[in-house]
């Protein structure tokens, strides 16, 4: 089972000439774009499919994994020559998406309409700016200054700031940092981020006993400026938008923390890491604040999609020093999950025994370098044209039943003499 050299030629061909004109074309250009899933993978089969999206640069919406569907976005020319070697290679193709352009346009409709009703900031209904989210994390400092305060980490290429909000009832208790959007396209991180924060504050009565012995810092927007974008320009705009030449932008911010990072000199890459460990603001500015605040031992990064829970390693098949307690702490969290309307999460590491290996990112960070003793990725849920255009009509849903999870993590949060201490 192997991919074609030919068939990988075309296809790096093709990406490049996308990605060349990516400035100047708007999210228009997903005309006809297909969106294709192929059958649950095994081992061999993942890491076959790792190799083509390595060297094709193709835009897996879901990464190959093992004992997982991969998912990817296709452009009109490329469509039959991909699903012809996804059959050929007998991973049994199916495509979800005939024109991704009519979900986006279907998207903003809802979205629009939604607004057109809304009588304030965050009702857990729609998706939210990154104006909007300012707004409403401005509202929450005013309203419950006595439990929030605000701190800024960070300035991005464009200029905006990195914010965080800090709720606590008082110091020398450990610490739950959680994040969300250093994807740029992947929305539905923010609002679950939000809904935790209106939990502790508009509902702290119901959520005191977690505030007495956990402190909370929640970034419900890491990466502002791609995300912006994303809104603005280019619905599926992953990286930042640092300037690397004329022709290709952006960094994946969550391939640029400087744990086992890779370089690359492909720059066009969806995956481009940078030109060099935390050369993003966005990502210095993150690593900095983790450095400092060593009460936080507990660290959750929300992407989409996928329903997963995973933790470390990214980076290698080894199993982790914490890798028994990483398995608890998660099924645990996945079961209080589930009990609210019966949803399913896998829990597992990030290579889950394949050789799907990344480099470079936010958990592995965290814990080899911090030695932060519990850190996840939580891949939420997916829907639309094949997972990033969640319907507004999910995000309620999905913050609900997140918030189980973050709860169960927030019980879980260790000590804040254990950083490191799983070394040795």
């Amino acid at each position: 089972m192997r991919v074609s050299r030919n068939f990988v030629s075309i296809l790096t061909f093709s990406v490049f000439l996308t990605a060349a004109f990516e400035t100047t074309v708007s999210a228009g250009r997903y005309k006809d774009f297909k969106v294709i899933k192929t059958k649950i993978l095994g081992v061999h089969e993942s890491s076959v499919l790792s190799q083509l999206a390595f060297k094709s640069g193709l835009d897996f919406w879901s990464l190959p994994r093992n004992g997982k569907n991969a998912i990817l976005l296709c452009e009109p020319q490329q469509a039959e020559e991909i699903f012809k070697e996804l059959t050929r290679l007998e991973l049994r193709p199916e495509i979800l998406t005939e024109d991704v352009s009519r979900e986006i346009a279907e998207e903003r409709f809802k979205i629009d309409q939604i607004n057109s009703a809304k009588l304030k900031v965050a009702n857990w209904e729609n998706f939210m700016t990154l104006d909007e989210i300012n707004q409403y994390m401005d509202e929450v400092v005013a309203n419950y200054s006595n439990i929030v305060s605000e701190l800024e980490i960070g300035t991005t290429t464009e200029g905006r700031a990195t914010r965080v909000l800090h709720i606590s009832t008082g110091p020398g208790k450990p610490a739950i940092f959680i994040n969300g959007a250093i994807h740029a396209r992947e929305w539905i991180g923010p609002p679950v981020a939000m809904y935790a924060i209106n939990q502790l504050t508009e509902f702290y009565d119901q959520n005191s006993a977690i505030l007495n012995s956990v402190d909370f810092y929640i970034a419900p927007v890491v990466n502002p400026d791609g995300y912006v974008f994303s809104w603005e320009q280019d619905r599926f705009w992953r990286k930042t938008r640092s300037l690397n030449d004329l022709n290709c932008l952006g960094v994946d911010a969550n391939r640029n923390f400087d744990w086992q990072w890779a370089p690359d000199n492909d720059m066009c890459s969806l995956v481009y890491p940078g030109t060099a460990p935390a050369s993003e603001p966005e990502i210095q500015g993150l690593q900095s604040f983790l450095q400092e605040h060593t009460e936080i031992t507990f660290y959750v990064d929300l992407h989409s999609f996928g329903q997963s829970m995973i933790f470390p390693w990214a980076s290698s098949n080894e199993q982790s020093p914490m890798y028994p307690e990483l398995m608890r702490v998660g099924n645990e969290a996945a079961n209080a999950l589930r009990t609210v309307r019966g949803t399913n999460y896998t829990v597992h590491s990030v290579t889950n025994g394949g050789t799907n290996f990344l480099y470079g990112v936010s958990v592995d960070w965290a814990y080899g370098v911090l030695g932060i003793p519990l850190t996840y990725a939580i891949e939420l849920p997916g829907g639309g044209s094949g997972g990033f255009d969640i319907p507004p009509e999910e995000i309620l849903p999905v913050a609900t039943e997140t918030w189980e999870a973050l709860k169960v993590f927030a019980q879980n949060a260790q000590p804040t003499t254990t950083r490191l201490q799983w070394f040795k």
